[in-house]
């Protein structure tokens, strides 16, 4: 299966265990925010998911008002290649239980453990 994962704003922990493609919650308080997430697969049966966080240019008035994204998804026990795209915020990356055929891991600013 091939998993991209695009989050431009928030913390973002996947870890493996999902009993189905995905599990996880989206926290946020701007609509714009909101991930889109789709699966689809090919004619050879190949599974691809995509986790994408559209962000648009958002000016923040009151810091206090606005609430980052908190995303916990879970990708289930199948080989996997995963590209993961971050933004800004932190990820803590739990992949001890997924079987991993490549990684790719690009973050602009945040840290990942």
């Amino acid at each position: 299966m091939n998993a991209n994962i695009d989050m431009g704003v928030g913390m973002l922990t996947p870890s493996g265990g999902a009993i189905d493609v995905m599990e996880g919650s989206f926290v946020y308080n701007v609509p714009s925010w909101k991930p889109e997430v789709t699966y689809s697969t090919s004619g050879g049966g190949l599974g691809s998911l995509q986790v994408k966080q559209a962000i648009q240019q958002y000016v923040i008035e009151d810091r206090c008002k606005v609430r980052l994204g908190t995303y916990r998804s879970m990708i289930s026990n199948v080989l996997l290649d995963l590209k993961l795209n971050l933004g800004a915020g932190d990820s803590s990356v739990y992949l001890v239980d997924v079987d991993l055929i490549s990684t790719v891991v690009n973050s602009c600013t945040g840290g990942i453990t």
